[in-house]
């Protein structure tokens, strides 16, 4: 079979499905008109520019010169966009109309203008806040895609097991294989009224189980989880979900997402940051993971804050002594930070950058969230985000490039991206670990971009540049004084190869490591019968 790659964690429905019911999950989406004729303030200019107001998964990038499909497997993530993104904070709506506001949401969004004035209205008139019919809505649009032939050779298809899987993509090309994830468990929420989520009764109610509020959203939960796990007669059940995003949602505390003018003028993310579970939380992961009412769903750690991770952790100890769960972190990047406990984010907020080669902040997985995923046997997918993979180290040695050598600046990229896949492997000391190690690229999830690494085309150009950095190691000289990041060396490098090729490590980052995670654990052996296929994966 030939070599693909595979993404998981990808928002490829998202653009379309917010654009028409129409638009197709190949093309390209329209970007936003006008955007630089609006004279919006300087510092809000400046986050427009840095995030992807443009179609970055749409399937037709993934299609190579020989018409063969380079992207053969994504995890798509189904997402309603939470109401929040759109309650910017008074500061901001001082010195903006609405107009104003409206053409920010659909310059940084790239969504249609009616979207956007929807939204906003919504949160400026208080109104109820159900997100379980976008969430469904997003899925009916994935499943009629099923249907619909590409350029008359192309489609995709949802699988619904490993075996699934594998006659997917043996079976052509130039199809892809779907699998369901959802970000964010907000999605499950309903609410008389969208200023409900900072009601401080509310807040409070989550930790009394007899407490209308509480039973009122444990049914929503119960009967929103027994919905999506009932998708596709149960076939198309998410694989699994984040357990929140970037605001409360009664669940649990989540890390922070936003810096800079975003966290400081626009965007509204205080409560529960660095929160553990709260008791309603605690019942809603017990639904979730139970494979009673269904397939179990898996929990995506990306975005819990420090304290829920370690809280979460400590549950899989009791009640999976066996290690049976894996924990996934789908789109993420290394801290370098050792335990957990190193965070202190509410009496001292999130770490700086400075001398740090990785970003130190508790959004990223540190060292003892490598070792679980690793006793768990469970997946990593590192993005290309340079906000979330650099410290002020890194940044700096990339940005010290000059501005028209783009390519160089993506290479430094790269080798940051290959040198946190190192760090895993050295925290674990192991050749299994590098059986841990995907790409979760985060596109279209609105968020940042490096030029010439910014969506699926680049995908080919991107293998080319890893298995260069593989085959041509160089001592990192300039990581050696940063904290908590010791340098690597050649020999160091090698070392950590295990023996493996630098063909066999780029083909397990590649693709591999997602199918040996699919086939340990997706089908109805482990997800209605806790049993996991500890066959190893053949290599054709």
């Amino acid at each position: 079979m030939a070599r693909y790659f595979a993404d998981i964690h990808v928002h490829a429905t998202m653009r379309p499905f917010h654009q028409n019911p129409s638009a197709r999950i190949w093309d390209d989406v329209v970007k936003p008109e006008n955007c630089n004729n609006i004279p919006f303030p300087a510092k809000v200019a400046g986050i427009r520019r840095k995030l992807a107001t443009f179609a970055q998964s749409n399937l037709n990038k993934a299609i190579a010169d020989s018409g063969a499909l380079t992207v053969r497997t994504i995890f798509n993530v189904l997402y309603p966009v939470e109401l929040n993104m759109y309650d910017i904070r008074n500061l901001l709506e001082c010195i903006m109309d609405d107009e104003k506001e409206i053409n920010l949401g659909r310059c940084l969004s790239g969504f249609p203008k009616e979207t956007i004035e929807g939204n906003i209205s919504k949160v400026k008139t208080n109104q109820e806040v159900n997100y379980l019919e976008k969430l469904q809505a997003e899925y009916t649009y994935l499943v009629n895609e099923q249907k619909r032939i590409y350029n008359e050779v192309y489609s995709l298809e949802i699988a619904q097991d490993y075996a699934h899987f594998q006659e997917i993509i043996n079976s052509s090309n130039q199809k892809i294989a779907i699998i369901n994830t959802i970000e964010g468990l907000h999605c499950f929420i309903q609410l008389e009224k969208y200023s409900d989520f900072l009601k401080k009764e509310y807040i409070r109610d989550v930790e009394k189980e007899n407490s209308v509020f509480f039973q009122q959203q444990l049914q929503n939960y119960t009967e929103g989880i027994n919905i999506v796990k009932n998708w596709g007669k149960g076939r198309h059940s998410p694989l699994f979900i984040t357990f929140t995003h970037h605001f409360w949602n009664f669940m649990c505390g989540q890390a922070q997402s936003f810096e800079g003018v975003m966290e400081t003028l626009v965007i509204k993310q205080q409560e529960g940051l660095s929160k553990g579970f709260t008791l309603l939380g605690k019942k809603v992961l017990e639904m979730l993971l139970s494979n009673t009412n269904g397939r179990r769903i898996l929990i995506d750690t990306k975005h819990m804050s420090a304290k829920t991770r370690q809280e979460y952790y400590a549950i899989l100890k009791t009640r999976y002594p066996d290690n049976s769960v894996p924990v996934i972190a789908s789109h993420t990047a290394v801290s370098g930070i050792k335990m957990l406990n190193n965070y202190n984010i509410m009496n001292t907020g999130e770490p700086s950058r400075v001398g740090h080669y990785f970003n130190p902040w508790s959004i990223n997985i540190c060292d003892e969230d490598i070792r679980m995923i690793y006793q768990t046997k469970g997946l990593i997918g590192l993005l290309f985000l340079p906000e979330r993979l650099e410290g002020n180290v890194a940044a700096g040695k990339r940005l010290a490039l000059e501005i028209d050598e783009k390519q160089k600046q993506v290479k430094e990229l790269v080798r940051n991206f290959l040198a946190q896949a190192f760090h895993i492997v050295r925290v674990c000391n192991h050749k299994d670990a590098w059986d841990l190690i995907s790409i979760g690229s985060d596109f279209d999830g609105l968020v940042g971009y490096l030029k010439g690494i910014d969506t699926f085309e680049h995908y080919p150009k991107l293998e080319n540049m890893l298995l260069d950095l593989l085959e041509n190691l160089q001592a990192d000289h300039y990581t050696g004084a940063t904290l908590h990041y010791p340098a690597f060396t050649v020999k160091k490098y090698k070392e950590l190869m295990f023996g493996m090729s630098s063909r066999e490590i780029l083909d397990k980052i590649m693709y591999q490591n997602v199918e040996r995670f699919l086939k340990r654990y997706f089908h109805d052996d482990y997800l209605l019968r806790g049993v996991p296929n500890d066959e190893p994966l053949m290599i054709i």
